[in-house]
Formats: C-alpha cells, sequence, structure tokens
C-alpha cells in the first residue's frame, strides 16, 4: 500500500508523497496485523486483496477478487465484520503511535477535514438529484433499464472512485454488501434506497449539518459494542475513521452512478493530505527532501476558519501570490499547522471555537466537536416556516425521491395545492403552480392528494391529474402548464406509466355529467 489520502481536498496525489498514516505501516506492521485478522497478505497463497491498479485495467477481474476475498464461500470460509477491522485499526493505530510520536495528531488532523468533506459531497447528492432526477425521472429510467445497463454504470463508478484513493480502496472491505455489483445491478431499488439515506426526511431547504450514515446490521451492532466497551483514544479514533470513511466511499459511488446513469460529467476526486506532520516524520526517519518553493507551501492549504470570507478554504482557491498566516501557538507548541486568510479571520476563528484547541493535545472528542461545529457553520437558517402537509407513507408504499421533493415544497407553501416541475427553476414560478379558487374544489382535492401521498392509489393519483388537466383547459387558466407536463409528473412521482389512459377514460365519463365536474 502507499500513502494516498483522499481529504476532499485539491491537488493530485503522487506516490513520492510518502506519510506514514494509516495503510503505510511498515513489513513488521503488517505482519502482526495479518496474524490478528487472520489474512495471508502474500502473493503465494491465502486471501489477496487486490491491487488498487487494477481498478481501471482490469474492472471486471479486479471486482471479482474483490468480491472472492471478502466472501465465505470463495476464500476459505473467512467471516470478515466490521468488528474484525475495528479490533484490526486499533491494533495498527496503536503500532503505529509507538513507531512514531506524530501519527495520532496527523490523523487528528485529517478527521475534521474527511467529516466535512463527506458531508459536503452529501450535500452536492442532494442538490444534483433536485436539479436533474426529479426532473429527469431518474427514478423511473433507473428501475426500468436493462440489468446490463444498470451493471456498467455500477462498474465503471466502482473502480473509478476506488481507484482514485488508496483509503477509499482500501474501505471497501467495510461495505462488501452494499457496494456488490450484483446487488446493484439485479434490481434498480438498492442504488434507490441508498440514495434516499443521503435525503434528509421533511424540510429539505436547509442542507444538514451532519453525515447521513448507511444502515446495515453489523454496523449497528460495532456501534453499540463500541459506544458500551468504555472506548479510549485509540478505539474513538479507529471506530471514527472506518465510519466516516465507509460513508464517504458509498456516497462517492452512488453519486458517480447517478450522474454517469444521467450523462452528466462524473467529477474527479481531488486529494490533499497533512503536509507538515508528513514532513515531521520524514526528518525524524533521516529521509532528505528538497524544501519546495514558498508559493508551493502556500498553496498546499487553504484558510482554516470555519467559513472563510474569501472563500479560501481549500488550496485550489488561494490565490498564487497570496499569504497566509499561520497559527504561532499551535506550530510552536505542538507543530500543528492552523492557517487564516487575515487577522480578522482568525480573530472570528478564535471566538468560535478554536479558543478551545489553541496550542493544546488533540483527542477525539474535541476533533469530533470541531468537525460538526464547522460543519454547522456553513448552515444558514430558512426564513419560511415547514409545517407537514402529510404524514409518513403508509406500510407497503415506498415514495419516490421526486414525491418527496413534492411533498417538501407543499409543507413549505401551504397555500398551494400542487407544483409541477417541468425543469429545476419552475418549481419557483407562480405559472407552474396550480392553485384551486374554489374552496369545495380545494377541499376535494386535498383529500385525494393526501391519498395518494401515504398510499400511492393509483386511482387518487388519476383524479389528481384529472382534477389539474379539467382547471387548466378552462378559459379562466392563464399559466403555463399543459396537461403533458401533468402527465409527465405524475408518471415521475408515482411511476405511474398508464396516468395518460386513467385521465383520458375519466374525462370521457365527465362528459356524461351533466355539471361537468370531474
Amino acid at each position: 500500500m502507499t500513502g494516498t489520502h483522499d481529504l476532499h481536498g485539491q491537488g493530485p496525489d503522487t506516490d513520492e508523497d510518502l506519510v506514514l498514516l494509516v495503510g503505510t505501516a511498515d513489513k513488521k506492521v503488517m505482519a502482526e496485523l495479518a496474524g490478528l485478522s487472520g489474512m495471508n497478505l502474500s502473493e503465494s497463497g491465502g486471501i489477496v486483496i487486490p491491487e488498487i491498479e487494477d481498478a481501471l485495467k482490469d474492472p471486471k477481474a479486479w471486482n471479482t477478487q474483490w468480491e472472492n476475498a471478502m466472501s465465505p464461500e470463495s476464500n476459505g470460509g473467512v467471516v470478515f465484520s466490521p468488528r474484525l477491522w475495528y479490533r484490526s485499526q486499533v491494533e495498527e493505530f496503536k503500532i503505529a503511535a509507538k513507531a512514531n510520536r506524530y501519527f495520532m495528531d496527523a490523523l487528528y488532523g485529517e478527521y475534521p477535514a474527511n467529516f466535512r468533506g463527506t458531508l459536503m459531497l452529501q450535500i452536492t447528492i442532494i442538490q444534483d438529484i433536485f436539479t436533474f432526477g426529479t426532473t429527469q425521472r431518474f427514478d423511473a429510467r433507473w428501475l426500468q433499464a436493462d440489468r446490463s445497463v444498470r451493471e456498467k454504470h455500477v462498474l465503471f463508478s466502482l473502480s473509478r472512485i476506488c481507484s482514485s484513493a488508496n483509503n477509499l480502496h482500501d474501505a471497501r472491505k467495510y461495505c462488501p454488501d452494499e457496494l456488490n455489483l450484483a446487488h446493484l445491478s439485479d434490481s434498480g431499488k438498492p442504488l434507490i434506497a441508498l440514495l434516499k439515506t443521503v435525503i434528509p426526511v421533511g424540510d429539505l431547504r436547509t442542507p444538514p449539518s451532519t453525515l447521513s450514515y448507511f444502515p446495515h446490521p453489523d454496523w449497528n451492532a460495532l456501534r453499540e459494542f463500541h459506544e458500551t466497551s468504555n472506548p479510549g483514544e485509540f478505539e474513538k479514533l479507529s471506530y471514527g475513521r472506518m465510519l466516516v470513511l465507509r460513508t464517504k466511499l458509498i456516497s462517492h459511488v452512488i453519486h458517480t452512478i447517478f450522474r454517469s446513469f444521467m450523462d452528466l460529467p462524473v467529477h474527479n476526486i481531488q486529494i490533499s493530505k497533512v503536509h507538515t506532520v508528513r514532513e515531521e516524520i520524514q526528518r525524524e526517519r533521516g529521509i532528505s527532501r528538497p524544501p519546495p518553493p514558498p508559493s508551493a507551501i502556500v498553496s498546499r492549504s487553504g484558510c482554516n476558519s470555519k467559513v472563510c470570507p474569501k472563500g479560501w478554504d481549500n488550496e485550489s482557491s488561494v490565490p498564487k501570490k497570496a499569504t497566509l498566516l499561520r497559527c504561532r501557538n499551535c506550530w510552536d507548541k505542538q507543530r500543528r499547522e492552523i492557517k487564516y486568510c487575515s487577522k480578522e479571520c482568525q480573530k472570528a476563528d478564535w471566538k468560535s471555537g478554536h479558543k478551545a484547541v489553541c496550542g493544546n493535545p488533540l483527542n477525539f472528542d474535541l476533533v469530533d466537536e470541531m468537525a460538526a461545529s464547522s460543519s454547522t457553520a456553513l448552515i444558514r437558517p430558512p426564513t419560511s416556516k415547514y409545517v407537514p402537509i402529510v404524514g409518513p407513507a403508509k406500510p407497503g408504499f415506498e415514495r419516490s425521491m421526486s414525491l418527496d421533493h413534492q411533498i417538501a415544497r407543499l409543507s413549505v407553501h401551504s397555500h398551494l395545492d400542487y407544483v409541477l416541475i417541468p425543469f429545476t427553476e419552475a418549481q419557483l414560478d407562480p405559472q407552474y403552480h396550480i392553485l384551486f379558487p374554489e374552496s369545495e374544489m380545494k377541499r376535494l382535492f386535498r383529500v385525494v392528494r393526501e391519498k395518494a401521498f401515504t398510499t400511492g392509489d393509483l386511482e387518487a393519483v388519476a383524479i389528481m391529474a384529472h382534477a389539474m388537466c379539467w382547471w387548466i383547459s378552462g378559459g379562466h387558466y392563464n399559466g403555463l402548464v399543459t396537461p403533458a407536463i401533468v402527465f409527465n409528473q405524475m408518471q415521475t412521482e408515482f411511476y405511474f406509466e398508464e396516468v395518460k389512459m386513467a385521465v383520458t377514460q375519466m374525462e370521457e365519463r365527465r362528459r356524461r355529467d351533466p355539471h361537468y365536474r370531474p
């Protein structure tokens, strides 16, 4: 293994940039870990984890090797579990910490950035789903796609993401069930379930302030064990780091599948590292390397403030000739590099939390709090009130992501009867809002709407669609909604492909009604 670590930062990684972090222990460490976990890491036989380089060279063979290594049916009966990886990680940390006094500080330093980067990734997933997925019928298209089509996008995403960084490649052992190729390809439902895990329930106007973790019985059991076992620093850091890496890998993979399937550009994963700690480790080991030019030092990291007013929150956003200010107390006492774009930014960060850690040794509870507080600082409260218009779905009915979005919009704008969204910006355009002026029509429509939203009853859906088509077809309506827009949205939100036929039949019955009402 090399020392590549994905911190959701900027700047490509290289094998030349060696750092003793997780996954870079020497042969003695690896031998001890192999003995602990029962793994045979030699090339002569036993369980062999595929090389990261093979992910892009031969994705199918690479994936098969990964799945065989994790399967007791294929690996000789070895059962891997999160608890085993947890124990192995704790032992690895203990060994590495004895070998180098900067090891734990390096991991403490990366954790908040890793947490925040994963949170920003999940927020991006939510934005993409409601920008492209709800208007382009992702749910229905993915479910209806041929298995071979789904498999192509899943394999592409797995190989691309896992090849981008060693810690993401290694994290695949934390999610063998969720990222199993057949599991994600045979049916479209598992991917949709993973995507919906990221989407917050209820009010969608405010981005989440903490991570959405992907549930699994074995990980639920590990959480219970960890929380009740009086964990120390090694245990806390091991569990927290494993959980974030697992969450980041799954989030990256499902996001890439979504964008690939929707024919959207697929983002490259950017890499950055904890350079200061690396240089101290190299110095202690007698590794001589020429110092980088000053401009390279400046560009290696951004402003460490929770919310930088200049937007210099990563190295790519820092102007080439800009100078960042270093917190002298952190550097002199702990050799910890904390940078700011200005004195004003440094003072603001001091008041909002840096005071508690300035110059002090780190521990996991402290960095976990730093990660949470830095993420919360990104969230701005909404200005309008959210009032749920319906309760949860009834047993047996699984709402689509598009329907969840519709309910969220109506819960903010409760005076509206429906919001038609043929394209993303339409949800803010009053000309695409349905608002019945007659109180009795509104009351009856909302009764049927609640039934459709909570049970998915297709007759209720057809009645809703018929009522909207009847209203917009009258001479009193001057908006932009057409029957075609209504039909498309009902198909997207309820997977009701025959809605047009159902509405046509209802319209024929209506014409025989002397009152001409739906």
